[in-house]
């Protein structure tokens, strides 16, 4: 069976809780089937702390092979810095299209006190 590369983002109040979240939605979403293409077909996750200057989507998208389809996944936290940062749609910026779902992320996460966000990223089966 072949994989292909994946990438969500989900809220909770630890990485371990939305990362639960996230399985119960791709199964909600593409059923229970093994191959189905989604973070359900992994097998946990790696919380990788990144530094203040860091870019969470460059590093996944410099880290996904770090991770088999049938292992766990890569998982770094969407701080609210990061996304307000994201959210002004600063010229030159490489995230500038993603202006709008920063906002609601952000908007999220003012909804919800205590929630994170979390950027899941690996191979999965398909």
């Amino acid at each position: 069976m072949g994989g292909c590369t994946f990438q969500t983002e989900e809220f909770g109040s630890t990485p371990k809780s939305a990362y639960l979240r996230a399985v119960e939605q791709a199964y909600y979403d593409h059923g229970h089937d093994p191959y189905n293409g989604t973070i359900s077909t992994t097998r946990g996750f790696d919380f990788v702390e990144l530094g203040e200057d860091e870019d969470p989507f460059v590093y996944a998208k410099e880290h996904y092979n770090d991770y088999d389809k049938w292992d766990s996944c890569g998982c770094v936290e969407l701080t609210e810095k990061f996304l307000r940062r994201v959210s002004l749609g600063i010229p030159g910026d490489p995230h500038r299209e993603q202006v709008h779902y920063a906002c609601y992320l952000l908007s999220v996460l003012k909804e919800h006190p205590g929630r994170r966000c979390f950027l899941f990223f690996g191979w999965a089966a398909t």
